[in-house]
This record gives C-alpha cells, structure tokens and sequence, in this order.
C-alpha cells in the first residue's frame, strides 16, 4: 500500500482493511501489520469495472462500505460503495446525494470538494443504526 487513504478493523475477522486510493482493497493482520493474503480488486460485477478512487472505510453490518473519490476522473462522487470483503465484489450503492443541499455554497461550487470523505457507523443504546457522513471540506 503506498499511501493510507483510509483504514477499518473488521471485529469478526480481526483484521484491518486499508485503501490506497486505488481500486485494491489491503487486508493486514492488526498484531503485526503483515498482509495475511495479497490485496483483492474490488469490482463492480455488473458493470465489469474495478472501482478506483477508494477512500476511507467503515464495517457495516459485515459489508466493508467504502467512499469513492473518483477525482482522476475530474468528477465528485455521492457514492459510498458495499464491499463484500472477502471477494472484493461490490454488493450495491448507497447514494448520499441528498446531503447536497446540506452543503456551503462554497462547497457547491467547488465540484472537485463537493463530496463525501468520512464514515462512521454504530447502534445506539436502542439498537437503531445510524451512519454518519462527513465532508471533504
């Protein structure tokens, strides 16, 4: 992995996954940061294409959810990507566009920051899930 884009620990399988920016998907075992098996492409199946431009990470109910920053295409993305981590296949889409309007109109005019950056997902004490977004600026 050249650079660290983002990084989640997976509880049931002990292991972090890291992004590079890429379309590969880093396994590394927490104890001693070795890659316990070699980086898999994550693809989407029904469009045949690997998914460049994976950003930060976040365990969801055992899907690997991963922002997709798709800047070497000179386009922003809303899109945050279910990984299957085992394969690397990607299971479906999860569109945050409807936070758009939430956005500075500086950040609206600006396409390349008009995105989203951060995930973090929990259960509250009522067992009702919440996924928190954030921005790049």
């Amino acid at each position: 992995m050249q650079e660290g884009w983002g990084l989640a620990y997976d509880d049931a399988r002990g292991v972090v996954y890291g992004t590079d920016g890429s379309s590969k998907l880093f396994t590394f075992d927490p104890a001693d940061w070795s890659q316990p098996r070699p980086p898999l492409e994550v693809s989407d199946a029904a469009r045949g294409l690997p998914i460049n431009g994976l950003n930060e990470l976040e365990m969801v109910e055992g899907e690997l959810w991963a922002n997709v920053l798709p800047l070497h295409y000179h386009k922003a993305s809303p899109c945050v990507a279910r990984v299957d981590p085992a394969t690397g296949a990607v299971k479906g889409w999860v569109d945050l566009s409807a936070l758009r309007p939430a956005s500075r109109q500086g950040v609206q005019r600006q396409r390349a920051n008009y995105v989203t950056n951060g995930l973090a997902y929990k259960r509250n004490a009522a067992g009702r899930p919440t996924l928190y977004a954030t921005g790049k600026q």
